[in-house]
């Protein structure tokens, strides 16, 4: 499964959308959807960049670490490994005839090597302050976490 089914420049748009989100979410168990989106040469071009900077964005927990030893049941490492591989392939001309995708799957695996440095680290500068990322990423996450309770319990 893709991450849409279809055809027609609303469902594309709508498509493209998609597939940003499950970037913007950065969960491992996009992959197979982003996968499948980006190995489709029949899909949008917009919707296959979109998918290759999505798998660029993708969070897998380190080995060894807490999180790598929940949620997924130990396969970040192979995934992550799946998921580079297939930015890789999709960056060479001979398999991928699309210049948006190659590039944007490029870029996608320079994000990530800029993240996972950035991750290990800890000190991506954020605006003129110079605090760590992974406290900024909590920040975050525990914001969204708030907003998504308020939501759920319908008091926006």
């Amino acid at each position: 499964m893709s991450c849409c089914d279809g055809r027609g420049p609303m469902l594309d748009a709508v498509c493209t959308a998609c597939t940003q989100v499950l970037g913007q979410m950065q969960h491992p168990a996009a992959l197979g959807a982003l996968e499948t989106s980006l190995e489709r040469t029949d899909e949008h071009s917009m919707v296959r960049h979109e998918a290759a900077e999505a798998l660029g964005s993708l969070e897998f927990p380190a080995e060894g670490s807490a999180e790598a030893s929940g949620s997924m049941g130990g396969t970040e490492a192979p995934l992550l490994a799946r998921c580079l591989a297939l930015l890789r392939r999709h960056c060479h001309e001979e398999h991928e005839p699309d210049p948006v995708v190659r590039e944007s799957c490029d870029v996608a695996l320079d994000a990530n090597d800029y993240w996972v440095s950035a991750m290990q680290q800890d000190d991506v500068p954020t605006g003129s302050e110079h605090a760590g990322f992974k406290e900024h990423k909590n920040s975050f996450e525990l914001s969204n976490a708030h907003f998504n309770i308020k939501m759920d319990s319908g008091n926006v």
